[in-house]
């Protein structure tokens, strides 16, 4: 699962950078260039609909050149060697294969962080720098104020994902020790844990997730957290796992796209709404592989009809 090209944290660029200079160098910017980049005047504010279209959410988007600086902090922090774990922020892994780690287990515990980018404030972001990367304090704090907006990781950032794990990385390994002690497997992707047995959970083992999650400021959405038993179909990260352990795409999603078979219908469908369906339908395909063939042959059509009258 590593990348070939990972090794440990004390071997990355970003280990024992004491100048502001050389983090410039590293992230191939002029020092002054930098240092505006940390404004945040470089973000523009969006409202996305939130998964399942319960309202809307902020979503804090840098600007070009704040995105590419970004980017190469991606790269360089990706370069760091993981624990087997953390399914986010590799290569060629999703959501789907956060949900295939499980696939042999019958008990389950799922649930998410609540409001964690918010939480993960710029104070943290240089802790992390200071203490596990061994910047100096004025390095860890310039970097801090590259990669947050308001103060805390910004949701449309390529850095974020990555920092927020590494900024707790101590905390969720302490997690999957609590994990393996009581025989479950742990998977993290981004915020969303997943724990799962081949045999029903420990009573007190919810609780001391929270407390240890308590410690660092940290709490868990409880409208999220679900235990499934054997015989019920479990949702993982946008996945579902039935009790015969295949992984399905959830009905939620699987209705939209029924949905969407009969605005194929009307006679007028714009070049927007059928890539709409396109994208909806590409998505249940990451999950199941030949999945609403035909309803896809039937939306290319249409986009092509409505790029011919164009």
């Amino acid at each position: 699962m590593q990348n070939p090209k990972s090794y440990p944290i004390h071997q990355s660029a970003l280990f024992k950078v004491t100048t502001k200079a050389r983090l410039a160098e590293l992230l191939r910017c002029e020092l002054n260039f930098i240092r505006k980049l940390c404004s945040d005047k470089n973000y523009a504010l969006h409202k996305i609909q939130k998964k399942g279209g319960d309202g809307t959410r902020e979503v804090q988007v840098p600007c070009k050149p704040l995105k590419l600086v970004q980017k190469r902090i991606k790269v360089l922090l990706s370069r760091i060697i993981m624990p087997g774990y953390v399914i986010s922020n590799r290569k060629g892994f999703s959501h789907v294969d956060n949900a295939k780690q499980h696939q042999e287990n019958s008990f389950f515990l799922t649930t998410d962080i609540n409001k964690f980018f918010p939480n993960c404030k710029r104070e943290h972001v240089a802790s992390f720098c200071q203490h596990q990367l061994f910047m100096s304090p004025d390095v860890a704090d310039l970097f801090s104020r590259i990669v947050t907006f308001k103060g805390f990781l910004p949701t449309g950032s390529p850095s974020s994902p990555i920092l927020s794990y590494w900024m707790y990385s101590m905390t969720f390994d302490r997690l999957s020790v609590l994990a393996q002690r009581s025989e479950l497997k742990l998977t993290l992707y981004v915020d969303d844990l997943t724990f799962s047995s081949n045999k029903p959970f420990p009573k007190k083992f919810l609780g001391a997730i929270k407390t240890r999650l308590k410690v660092v400021g940290l709490e868990l959405k409880s409208e999220k957290t679900k235990f499934y038993a054997p015989k019920d179909h479990k949702n993982i990260t946008g996945a579902v796992l039935t009790p015969d352990k295949r992984i399905v795409v959830p009905n939620r999603l699987r209705q939209k796209i029924i949905n969407d078979a009969k605005v194929l219908a009307e006679p007028e469908i714009s070049y927007q709404d059928s890539l709409k369906i396109m994208g909806r339908i590409y998505s249940s395909r990451q999950i199941e592989s030949n999945a609403f063939a035909g309803i896809l042959r039937k939306v290319k059509q249409a986009k092509i009809e409505e790029v011919n009258k164009g």
